[in-house]
């Protein structure tokens, strides 16, 4: 018996081979038979220790089986697994003879046959910049095959071709692959040993090999090609010139058209035009269209997104499976994400006879994979095999959704639209919860408008609430506001808060009438939708009245905060008011910020919550002192509007600008603020980029320390995801005190995302909800991100999705998670 050395600096693999399988992550099927062909699947958690190796057990069964004096060809872009070299070995001592070839660039992470080991005629054959697109000009070539064939196994079958996206390593096994194997095809079988022969035959040399229709199989159940491809004679055979694009020009869209991609990498439209040509047509035509991917997949080096956000720009999602990108990472950023590389098509001939069609093999949607690289494509036509690769395909999209429904299950809650009407914007949202440990409340806030004048984005908008009770929408989203007059008029800024009951009480500023002043308007909106009107929280209608926000206890009592210029002077003021459950005054227009005494500062942007004796905490951007350097003030009145803390600065960073607080507190009146804090110098030197921090204080005001920032660098972030500018935090607080912030973030392609952390009452992190992208699909922009806990600790979060880059969003609703 041979002895199974391991990897060194890799996680141990379990006995494969020997090695005990280890199970798919879920109770999802690993593979499907059908007949003759089989797919296998597996499914590695994101961020996870632990691998699923259905693939690599799969093969390395097929190998165990191999016959004597049978013969087994490999066309492998990496072969870095002992495991299965010593399982090769032990066929070899069997009688079997191997030839194999491989990508020479991997050499040093490869463990390839020496020429002591190969016994029986078997060979191994580098390839160097690829066997077959080793051209002058093809530096960057690559045999990127993935594939096994079997001239025979002693359970009978013969000529068995294994086509996989998986590369024979452990860490392959942490990513999202699938393998497809055709046993009893002697006709596929011999295509692809004709082209291990072509490998061999050309790895020494210079020339530029290609392929065309001449090498396929139209008319079989299951057809091969394989790359480089001779473009021009596709172009003339095919239609197109892009062979794969010319797959997708086959679906007819009036006829039930549609189109599922997991696509590995992406390469951006210049790149591999005609893909991206097909797929807008077929759109346009009516199909579906579907994709999962990965984000920054980067196939061409220069650090961007660009493939996802040119498909999402089409209104093509891609579905990006690494939830929560990749931020404080134990274990490779890649563990979790889409490796499989398939084109699914399916519609109906004139006839009534269904199409479907599976592509899949080691193919990416890059311009190296169509001209240079070699390559391997396989269709096959099986309903069975087929609906395999459609459960798998919609079981990573759910996977998106649920980020680990290992911690926080699967529900088609975890991702949903909150708008209901299609057109138009809708941004600028607020979410709150409420209810009973039975029953969560949870309602969603948003403007949402035509932009009918380019000047001002939000003229013409106007408020729209939508409540669920446990993650199912009561009715449909329903207009508060009640338009305006002339060109001017709009309802901007809205705020929510939910009682224990299911009335939510919504503010927001109108201006109905269109003269650039506003009041704040305030309606309480019950379970069954009956809409009430509430007083307004200022006395006065002088001035300027803006940027409200409301914070409802369990009780319905509530407090409502806002700018204002009410005192006549061009300089904003934060006033507040509060009202009992039973709609009693408790006070009105209380000026909770101050500027010292001939300043010219202005105070702006506050936020309010409520503890369970009614207190009213509120935040905003300070500038007492009238120098232009924003600090956060922070203050809490008691229920007949004194200071029960006093008007304090929350930062101790105080130089630079502290900009757009949020604020929440437990039961018990505990504290938690957060904001965005910048410092550049006069002289334009960065001393602080801006980043998202946050500062715990007591029901009495006193700190628990100093201000931290949400996310620090650490050298867990991966230097190809670095933490970008930071904006736009909201926070949301247990009576335990544990809390989640939220905020806008730029991706490395300039484009923000929303993300979320979760923390313990002492702001530690063990046992919460990491750091993550809450944005389901990474292309286009996604932002202005609320939070909300229950008191059942149930976790919601809206943001605003423009993930097409129309610059009109959507408003998304990431409901039923935890901090945990």
């Amino acid at each position: 018996m041979r002895r199974r050395p391991r990897l060194a600096g890799i996680l141990a693999v379990p006995a494969l081979l020997g090695l005990s399988l280890v199970a798919p992550t879920t109770a999802r099927a690993a593979d499907v038979t059908s007949g003759d062909y089989k797919a296998v699947f597996n499914y590695t958690k994101p961020g996870s220790t632990t691998l699923d190796h259905s693939i690599l057990n799969d093969l390395a069964g097929l190998v165990d089986h191999a016959a004597p004096g049978s013969t087994v060809y490999m066309g492998m872009y990496w072969f870095g697994l002992e495991e299965l070299k010593a399982k090769m070995l032990e066929a070899q001592d069997r009688g079997v003879t191997f030839r194999m070839v491989s990508e020479k660039r991997n050499e040093s992470i490869s463990t390839p046959f020496t020429a002591a080991e190969l016994k029986n005629g078997s060979t191994w054959t580098w390839c160097t910049n690829s066997c077959l697109g080793n051209g002058p000009d093809d530096v960057n070539a690559i045999n990127h095959d993935k594939y096994f064939v079997f001239t025979a196994l002693d359970d009978g079958r013969k000529n068995v071709v294994w086509q996989s996206s998986e590369n024979i390593a452990v860490s392959q096994s942490g990513e999202l692959n699938n393998a497809l194997i055709v046993s009893n095809n002697a006709q596929l079988a011999a295509r692809y040993i004709a082209h291990f022969q072509d490998q061999v035959k050309h790895a020494g040399d210079s020339a530029h090999t290609t392929y065309d229709h001449t090498t396929s199989d139209p008319d079989a159940p299951v057809e091969a090609f394989f790359f480089p491809r001779d473009t021009a004679s596709d172009a003339s055979h095919y239609g197109n010139a892009d062979i794969v694009a010319s797959f997708i020009d086959d679906v007819d869209c009036a006829r039930g058209g549609r189109i599922r991609i997991s696509a590995a990498e992406l390469d951006e439209r210049s790149s591999r035009p005609a893909i991206y040509t097909a797929l807008e047509a077929k759109k346009a035509a009516g199909c579906a269209v579907e994709v999962n991917g990965r984000d920054l997949s980067d196939p061409n080096g220069d650090g961007d997104n660009a493939g996802v956000n040119e498909l999402t720009g089409l209104d093509i999602p891609v579905h990006a499976n690494r939830p929560g990108g990749c931020r404080y990472a134990t274990v490779t950023c890649n563990r979790g994400t889409t490796h499989s590389k398939y084109l699914l098509t399916e519609w109906r001939k004139a006839d009534g006879t269904q199409v479907r069609h599976v592509f899949t093999g080691s193919h990416n949607w890059t311009k190296g994979a169509l001209q240079r690289n070699d390559e391997t494509l396989l269709r096959i036509d099986d309903p069975v095999i087929y609906q395999a690769y459609v459960d798998n395909f919609d079981a990573v999209r759910q996977g998106t959704y649920d980020i680990d429904s290992t911690v926080y299950g699967s529900t088609a809650q975890h991702y949903s639209r909150v708008n209901t009407k299609a057109d138009g914007d809708q941004h600028y949202s607020a979410v709150a919860s409420g209810g009973t440990g039975s029953t969560t409340w949870t309602a969603v806030v948003y403007e949402e408008g035509d932009r009918h004048d380019s000047s001002d984005t939000e003229l013409g908008t106007d408020v729209y609430l939508r409540l669920y009770k446990d993650g199912v929408p009561l009715w449909s989203e329903k207009k508060l506001s009640p338009g305006g007059t002339g060109a001017t008029w709009s309802h901007q800024k809205p705020d929510v808060g939910v009682d224990a009951n299911g009335n939510a009480i919504v503010v927001w500023t109108a201006d109905d009438d269109g003269n650039k002043y506003g009041d704040i308007a305030v309606r309480k909106v019950a379970p069954d939708g009956t809409v009430t009107s509430l007083p307004r929280p200022h006395a006065s209608g002088d001035g300027d009245q803006l940027r409200p926000t409301v914070a409802v206890a369990p009780d319905g009592s509530y407090a409502v905060a806002w700018e204002s210029t009410a005192d006549g002077s061009t300089l904003n003021r934060v006033y507040a008011g509060s009202w009992s459950g039973t709609g009693a005054l408790r006070y009105q227009d209380v000026r909770v910020s101050t500027i010292n005494s001939g300043a010219a500062g202005s105070n702006r942007r506050p936020d309010v919550a409520l503890d369970d004796a009614g207190r009213a905490t509120v935040v905003w951007e300070e500038d007492a002192d009238g120098n232009g350097g924003l600090n956060i003030g922070l203050a809490t009145l008691d229920t007949s509007g004194g200071f029960a803390v006093a008007r304090k600065v929350a930062n101790t960073l105080t130089d630079g600008r502290q900009t757009r607080p949020a604020v929440a507190v437990a039961g018990d009146g505990r504290i938690v603020a957060a904001w965005a804090d910048a410092y550049t110098t006069g002289s334009g030197t960065v001393e602080r980029p801006q980043r998202v921090y946050h500062r715990i204080f007591s029901a009495s005001g006193a700190p628990a320390g100093a201000e931290v920032r949400t996310t620090p660098d650490t050298s867990q972030v991966p230097s190809g995801r670095p933490i970008g500018t930071q904006a736009d935090p909201d926070v949301a607080v247990s009576d335990a005190g544990d809390f989640v912030v939220t905020w806008k973030e730029a991706f490395v392609d300039g484009l923000d995302d929303v993300w979320a952390r979760g923390f313990n009452a002492d702001g530690s992190t063990t046992g919460r909800l990491p750091a993550l992208r809450m944005n389901v699909v990474s292309g286009g922009g996604q932002g202005g991100p609320a939070v909300a806990l229950a008191p059942n600790g149930r976790l919601s979060l809206t943001y605003a999705d423009d993930y097409d880059g129309n610059k009109f969003n959507e408003m998304r609703l990431r409901d039923a998670f935890a901090n945990k």
